[in-house]
């Protein structure tokens, strides 16, 4: 019988040691986020671009929020954009529903001039060439033209705003499991950025992108890596700052700076039932009073 039951002679910090600290493979599941409407005239939301290699090669509209690291490019670039030869990149912001998402914008040597026009408001018109591997492993916009847009209204999100939610980090008998369903109060969200091959043995098998979240609580923020495989990858588009979001844990470290990793709950990204209609009035039947 001691040897049944080890966990009930030691103190509760000494079986949390024998808990499993992550598990080895992600389950395999589909995102139930439904892919953007492609209409003519109406800006592309770049983060779709990341998780779905289908739009490479693709015309996509961006109406720009902010733009910087412009750069002249010489040939020694040309290695990071397949030998294509480009004179000038920079970082843009594009408009999405809720935020903004960056991509790589390269100039043509024959369309340098055009630089200077892309600026918060324009909208323009690219090329998807790849889904990552451009500056800071964003996806590359091939430049093709650029049009005055409409006002631009992105609203700047204040993180005081965010109340606290559940912890990521163990603190005292607040232990961080694995398995645990938490939700995490989201004041910053990094760009879907894919794992590499190098680093994959940091993560569960079957991971294949990430974002990097700070969770507000009480005692400070926590930062949490959120990982996908390459079909729920949808669900790491509803990681954004002010989202309150349910996060599975499914490694209590690995991370950067040895963060837990999480996937999102899958609930967190389930269309909602529809509304049954209301029950007719049921109307009582009018007693007779006697004369």
């Amino acid at each position: 019988m001691r040897r049944a039951l080890p966990c009930l002679l030691l103190v509760a910090s000494a079986c949390q040691r024998e808990a499993p600290v992550r598990i080895e493979r992600l389950a395999p599941s589909v995102s139930a986020m439904k892919p953007p409407a492609l209409d003519a005239g109406v800006p592309f939301d770049f983060r779709w671009a990341r998780i779905d290699e289908t739009h490479v090669g693709a015309h996509r509209l961006c109406q720009v929020t902010r733009v910087s690291s412009r750069a002249s490019l010489d040939r020694r670039s040309d290695v990071r954009y397949g030998g294509r030869r480009f004179a000038a990149r920079a970082t843009v912001g594009c408009r999405t529903p809720d935020g903004e998402a960056y991509v790589d914008l390269v100039f043509p040597p024959s369309l340098r001039a055009f630089e200077s026009q892309v600026r918060s408001g324009a909208q323009v018109d690219g090329t998807v060439l790849s889904a990552h591997g451009g500056f800071d492993d964003l996806s590359v916009v091939e430049f093709v033209s650029v049009t005055e847009g409409p006002p631009l209204d992105v609203r700047p999100f204040d993180p005081i705003a965010v109340g606290p939610a559940h912890r990521f980090r163990s603190e005292g008998r607040d232990a961080v499991r694995v398995g645990d369903i938490r939700t995490c109060a989201i004041v910053w969200a990094s760009d879907i950025g894919r794992i590499a091959q190098e680093q994959a043995e940091r993560f569960p098998r079957g991971a294949s992108h990430l974002v990097s979240v700070a969770c507000r609580t009480v005692r400070g923020d926590d930062r949490v890596d959120v990982v996908a495989t390459p079909r729920a990858a949808a669900d790491l588009l509803t990681l954004r700052a002010g989202a309150r979001v349910r996060l599975t844990v499914v490694a209590v470290a690995g991370g950067a700076a040895d963060a837990p990793l999480a996937v999102v709950d899958a609930a967190s990204v389930r269309p909602p039932e529809p509304t049954p209609p209301p029950s007719p009035a049921v109307v009582p039947t009018p007693t007779p009073v006697s004369p």
